[in-house]
């Protein structure tokens, strides 16, 4: 789930349904751009991401994939946040769930 919690950043959470990752890729789509791009990979049993630097009012949707030796799991759902305008503190929330 997103969370905007300053005009610049993101937290990110999921559930971590697997027993056997070797970690999780999140990739990001900002504004109107076509490419899903990835922008982080953490380790296995992480559930939390701190996206920061990002532009106001622009609207960032996120993804989650596990992955280990065999391979990647399917993405989460995509979940979507609208970046508040100033330095004000938005909060909105969505579950991930890979």
């Amino acid at each position: 789930m997103p969370s905007a919690l300053a005009w610049s950043s993101v937290v990110l959470s999921w559930r971590d349904n697997s027993g056997n990752e070797q970690g999780f890729v999140i990739e990001r789509k900002a504004g109107s751009a076509p490419d899903w791009l990835p922008i982080a990979t953490v380790g296995p049993n992480t559930r939390t991401y701190r996206d920061i630097g990002l532009i106001p009012e622009t609207l960032c949707q996120y993804r989650v994939r596990a992955f280990n030796a065999g391979g990647s799991s399917g993405y989460s759902n995509v979940a979507s946040v609208l970046m508040p305008p100033n330095r004000s503190a938005s909060r909105r929330s969505w579950a991930l769930y890979p």
